[in-house]
This record gives structure tokens, sequence and C-alpha cells, in this order.
């Protein structure tokens, strides 16, 4: 489902890869719905669903992944697991 299939992708997880800001925030902008919408299906409160999403991203953004650029997004989307 958040696999790399797009050459814009991969082009936006290098640069995140590489340290740009602002290509994570559009790494976020371009995957925070489907991140909601998995959240939700699993945790069926919208509020704590945006709280799963944005916690998904969060952590992320102040520090640079080490996954190969393949992997990378799958690796964001999916390193969080249910809420306990």
């Amino acid at each position: 489902m958040f696999g790399v299939t797009d050459s814009s992708d991969t082009r936006i997880i290098r640069q995140v890869l590489a340290g740009k800001r602002e290509a994570f925030g559009a790494l976020v902008d371009r995957y925070l719905a489907q991140v909601h919408a998995v959240a939700y299906s699993r945790v069926r409160n919208r509020p704590d669903a945006e709280d799963v999403a944005q916690e998904t991203f969060l952590p992320r953004a102040s520090r640079t992944p080490a996954t190969p650029v393949r992997n990378a997004l799958s690796s964001l989307m999916c390193a969080r697991g249910p809420r306990s």
C-alpha cells in the first residue's frame, strides 16, 4: 500500500535522506491522508487516528531515516504499530 512506486516518491525520499526538511513536508502532504485512513481503520476514533497519524511523522521529522531509498517510504509509514 505504501511502497515506493512513483519516481517522484523516490526523488522526494532521496531529498529527505539528504536532510532537506521541505522534502519531508512534501512527503507528509502526500501521505498524511492515507496514514490517517489506516490509523482510523484500526482505532475507529477520529481524534485518536489524527494523533496516530501525526505521531507517525513527527518523530521522523527530527532525524534522517537510515533505510535504503526503495524501502524508506514503507518504513516511515509502517514503523508504528497499533496503539495500545
